[in-house]
């Protein structure tokens, strides 16, 4: 095992450009760009979705009780030592990033600070912290755009924010390691960690400049929550939307209107009542950092179309919603056209078939079992497939 001279670990918070940081950490990593620093990764992990997750996606996923129940201490060793074994000897700092870090159980995380203590007693924690306003609206955005949200902004505020904030914040402040907390500035974000991590900022131009991401503009913005409301399905929103944004990459993102970014600031007064309960000089400083201002703040430009031009955009935005809708729900005809070419059969009893074979108890929301028991055995119908 290498002896190492610091761990660095970054605990992503949600919309501060954390797939960014992790997808270019990663290039830099495999062209053997860094004089000081190792971010290492199992060879196995070479797809974007690995990469883009951060090279300590795996040991998050151990320290959230909602995705791991139980909390399996020797597994969590054993992500931290495969990691360990993909360490250059020549390199003596480490440096692992993912988000799940940032909503990590402050129990499990501080287990895994105290593990680490054992190969490097010099470990600091970077978080890049946004404005409270443009952060809260990015969040917004990307959930309607990847987890099917019909909310209204101001809706959303009042019924989830506090424990979306809140619960990072206590989490990160609740952390037994020196913690730092960068400001989030998009047009200089991978250079400040570098220089923290002591590498060159030069690095950053070796890295493509393709638009990878991007919010939503007003219109998509104004479909996809009509989209959301209807269907209710976080694949066909995540579909529809990469589609959006590989149609056009670079188009302008919608704005948060005037109205909506007062709500906001009255939301964020509660986030900084428990940053002051809280008392530290960690929570002050994230205090400070989210009553900032964003250089990239989306708040309070319009974005309008004219009338030809706004029918011809609707028109192709429509199509594209209509062939992702009619790809995920047309999987339902093509059961039945395979079906029809099935034996029919009383032998057992399936659910699944017993819908297929009756498609009018689909239709009517009916539960299988309750309807075969109820009338279905007494009026023969088939239940199975051969």
């Amino acid at each position: 095992m290498p002896t190492l001279k610091k761990i660095i670990i970054h605990a992503g918070l949600a919309k501060t450009g954390s797939s960014y940081i992790q997808n270019s950490l990663h290039i830099l990593e495999r062209s053997n760009a860094f004089s000081n620093v190792c971010y290492p990764s199992n060879k196995e992990e070479q797809d974007f979705q690995h990469i883009a997750s951060g090279n300590g996606a795996r040991i998050g996923i151990l320290l959230k009780p909602d995705i791991t129940c139980e909390f399996l201490k020797d597994e969590i060793m054993a992500e931290f030592e495969n990691l360990l074994k993909q360490m250059s000897s020549s390199k003596k700092i480490m440096l692992i990033s993912s988000e799940m870090f940032a909503k990590a159980e402050p129990k499990r995380f501080n287990f895994l600070l105290e593990y680490m203590g054992n190969y490097c007693n010099n470990i600091q924690v970077f978080v890049f912290v946004r404005s409270f306003v443009p952060w809260t609206w990015s969040v917004y955005q990307q959930l309607i755009k990847r987890s099917s949200l019909h909310l209204g902004y101001k809706e959303w505020l009042d019924k989830y924010l506090l424990d979306f904030v809140s619960a990072a914040a206590i989490n990160i402040l609740s952390f037994n390691s020196q913690l730092k907390m960068l400001k989030f500035s998009k047009n200089n974000l991978l250079e400040n960690l570098l220089t923290e991590c002591g590498e060159k900022t030069e690095l950053s131009k070796r890295l493509p400049k393709d638009k990878v991401n991007r919010s939503l503009s007003k219109l998509e913005f104004d479909m996809m929550l009509t989209v959301n409301k209807i269907f209710n399905d976080m694949e066909a929103s995540t579909l529809i939307t990469d589609e959006f944004i590989r149609r056009s990459p670079n188009i302008k993102s919608t704005y948060m209107p005037q109205n909506l970014n007062i709500h906001a600031m009255n939301a964020y007064k509660n986030i900084r009542m428990d940053l002051k309960r809280i008392g530290t000089d960690e929570a002050l400083h994230m205090m400070h950092l989210l009553n900032g201002k964003d250089s990239d703040s989306n708040v309070n430009e319009s974005h309008s179309y004219d009338n030809e031009h706004y029918e011809k955009e609707f028109n192709e935005l429509l199509g594209i919603i209509l062939k992702v809708i009619h790809g995920r729900y047309s999987s339902l005809s093509h059961l039945y056209r395979t079906a029809k070419y099935l034996e029919e059969s009383r032998d057992y009893f399936d659910p699944i078939h017993y819908l297929l074979i009756n498609p009018d108890l689909l239709s009517q929301n009916i539960e299988p079992l309750k309807h075969f028991k109820k009338t279905g055995k007494s009026e023969m119908r088939f239940t199975c497939y051969k």
